[in-house]
């Protein structure tokens, strides 16, 4: 059986990751027909709709989604170049940067409508730079 964190390096572990992945999703589905299988009508079933955190990348490991239930938010890197992120922000936006965050939509997931000081500062420590990342 194939481990958390562990690489399938044969058949059987790639048909252990296959099983566990049909309990969940309609392997033969394509978006945009419903890829999620329907578990006894509770829509709380779906990978998206009942984590608190997903966290999603490719084989490369050069991009990735990290998303959050609470405060409702998502950071994403690996966008090759300011011209690629501005088009896929267009495409699939609004999308804020961290500061724009901050301002807007981030207050109204803290009580009194208030970001922290230590939440805000951290935030944009981590990602309140072009590239999302540490100057």
């Amino acid at each position: 059986m194939t481990e958390a964190g562990s690489i399938v390096i044969d058949r059987n572990g790639y048909l252990d990751v296959r099983s566990r992945s049909a309990a969940t999703f309609d392997l033969d589905a394509r978006l945009p027909d419903q890829v999620f299988k329907k578990p006894g009508g509770d829509i709380m079933g779906s990978v998206a709709i009942s984590a608190n955190v997903i966290a999603v990348t490719g084989p490369s490991g050069r991009w990735g989604c990290w998303g959050e239930r609470d405060p409702e938010v998502a950071v994403f890197r690996g966008f090759p170049n300011v011209a690629a992120r501005n088009e896929w922000r267009a495409q699939f936006g609004p999308f804020l940067d961290a500061s724009g965050a901050l301002e807007s939509y981030l207050p109204l997931a803290f009580a009194g409508r208030t970001v922290p000081d230590k939440y805000a500062a951290t935030l944009t420590a981590n990602y309140g730079f072009p590239g999302g990342g540490r100057p």
